[in-house]
């Protein structure tokens, strides 16, 4: 893709910066709001994540949680978690809400992680590259990612709680 290894790293934490900066915003929006806590619950979060060269190598590094992971979203924007589990349905909200606050521009997907914790994500954006320089990261499905999730979504109790626009209606 035209990126050394260094450039391909350094999207890795970009991405999972803007992805902590949308859990923090959405963790905002429900303390902010005090009917929402008790409804809306815990808000998913991104640990920090450093970039380093390690014997030569570029790595990323993050807290090791000693855990199994859940996947409820891949990068692909299809759901693969338990639909009527709160978690999942709350990482469809998740997922949903990045795409609207960032007004249709970008999406957090392949939400995974332990509990309320996540890892790794990857972003979906409406454009593939800038100034041809490819955006985020390789798994970068851009729009197909982005129609696969909009297609199938149904707002859930949680997306109505934040007052997200019904997909379907929205993109017609």
């Amino acid at each position: 893709m035209g990126q050394t290894v260094e450039q391909h790293t350094k999207k890795i934490v970009q991405m999972h910066s803007l992805a902590r900066n949308f859990t923090a915003r959405l963790r905002q929006e429900v303390v902010t709001k005090a009917d929402l806590v008790d409804k809306f619950g815990q808000v998913f979060e991104y640990n920090k994540i450093y970039f380093d060269k390690w014997a030569g190598e570029c790595v990323t590094i993050e807290e090791f949680i000693p855990r199994a992971f859940d996947k409820h979203i891949n990068n692909t924007g299809d759901v693969c978690g338990d639909e009527d589990v709160d978690m999942c349905q709350k990482a469809q909200c998740f997922v949903h809400y990045t795409y609207e606050r960032s007004e249709k521009q970008l999406m957090v997907l392949d939400i995974q992680g332990c509990g309320y914790t996540l890892f790794d994500p990857e972003v979906a954006s409406k454009e593939a590259s800038s100034d041809g320089e490819y955006l985020f990261c390789t798994s970068n499905l851009h729009t197909n990612a982005i129609q696969v999730f909009t297609g199938a979504h149904i707002c859930n109790e949680f997306c109505k709680l934040l007052g997200l626009t019904n997909l379907k209606q929205s993109d017609s």
